[in-house]
């Protein structure tokens, strides 16, 4: 019964029936095992470990509880302490399939995939080669060492195995993306979003498929869910959203998507600048420049930033603080030609054709010293 309630995530029922074991019979190891198990799910870790210390003082050499104990080490981040407990069941039972299993997860902590895959496989091996979770593990372990043809071959085992888990379809469709089969790719995570359609992540991984296959509607489609479904700040996929409104002049959109980031990062005076350059295009010059003067003043010197304002400043006509800035930015970086044809087009403005003409022939004989040689 109290499986039940467990596997239907019913926890509170759960922990009733098995406290009520307990209390019947303070010193049976198993009811305190299954409890454990509960609080491990629910996850409460610390009440976790206290109940498998004592299941351990009350059976100490059995294999089973040794490694429990050690999972819930591994999710407590005890290394340590995880790797002792699972040593000594793997001496008790050197057929434990799950002690290989949960000591490929501290190999890989520990850097050493190698010896995670070789856990993995000997897990595997033992369980007679009908565990689809193992298989998933061992794929992941394969893809993270770019053997993405033995990730594939793992990852569809583990599907045959364990069909209708969504985690084990973006596996697949992952390395199929980096396979360069993206059609592949598609099918599988299309196949993870019907298994659930709320999870941000896959629809990021199909995004990523998307843009591979130049499908930008698709894309920022699925960017858009990404920052619907998304229980982190969804940084990146406004940013890939905002490059896609502004490949269509759909201005509006993409600052409020800035705007956005910037609820997300306040005090991030850089941030400023990436609105700036929206407005720009935009061309709504003042709050641009509203946007790069803030920037400015937390980053005084920097060279690209004074070339925007002085090209805000020019849409503006306000002729000599453009001139100010654009020779500030040759001053911090004379070696640009973009910053004197800027300052060229600023003195055709204010009617100095000596001067605009001067920069111009500097800007080309900086061009013709960056060409390769013949």
């Amino acid at each position: 019964m109290g499986h039940t309630y467990t596997v239907e995530k019913n926890y509170p029922e759960a922990l009733k029936y098995v406290n009520r074991l307990i209390k019947i019979n303070p010193k049976d190891a198993h009811s305190m095992w299954l409890r454990a198990g509960i609080y491990r799910s629910m996850p409460d870790l610390p009440k976790s470990l206290a109940d498998m210390n004592v299941v351990l003082k009350l059976e100490p050499h059995n294999p089973l509880y040794l490694v429990d104990r050690a999972t819930t080490y591994l999710h407590l981040r005890k290394f340590t302490l995880a790797n002792r407990d699972i040593d000594e069941a793997i001496l008790l039972d050197p057929g434990y399939a799950t002690a290989y299993y949960i000591r490929s997860h501290l190999r890989l902590n520990e850097g050493l995939r190698g010896r995670a895959i070789q856990d993995a496989t000997r897990a595997i091996e033992l369980e007679g080669f009908k565990n689809g979770g193992f298989y998933f593990f061992r794929g992941c372990l394969y893809e993270g060492a770019k053997q993405y043809d033995k990730a594939i071959s793992d990852g569809l085992k583990a599907d045959e195995l364990t069909p209708n888990q969504s985690h084990i379809k973006v596996l697949i469709g992952r390395v199929y993306h980096r396979l360069l089969e993206p059609d592949k790719a598609l099918r599988y995570l299309n196949e993870a979003i019907k298994l659930n359609p709320t999870d941000a992540s896959i629809y990021m991984e199909r995004s990523g498929v998307h843009h591979t296959l130049m499908n930008w509607e698709e894309a920022v489609a699925d960017e858009s869910k990404v920052i619907q479904y998304s229980k982190d700040p969804p940084i990146n996929a406004l940013i890939n959203r905002i490059r896609y409104y502004r490949s269509k002049k759909k201005f509006d959109l993409a600052i409020a998507d800035q705007n956005k980031i910037m609820a997300y990062m306040p005090g991030k005076d850089g941030l400023f600048r990436n609105r700036s350059l929206i407005y720009e295009e935009k061309g709504d010059y003042e709050k641009a420049k509203q946007d790069i003067n803030r920037f400015l003043k937390a980053f005084p010197r920097t060279e690209d930033a004074l070339s925007s304002r002085a090209r805000l400043n020019l849409h503006l006509k306000l002729y000599s603080d453009a001139l100010r800035d654009v020779t500030e930015a040759i001053v911090i970086v004379p070696t640009l030609s973009s910053s004197y044809e800027l300052r060229a087009s600023i003195y055709d403005a204010m009617g100095k054709a000596k001067e605009a003409a001067r920069d111009r022939a500097t800007a080309k004989e900086i061009d013709r010293s960056n060409l390769p040689p013949r």
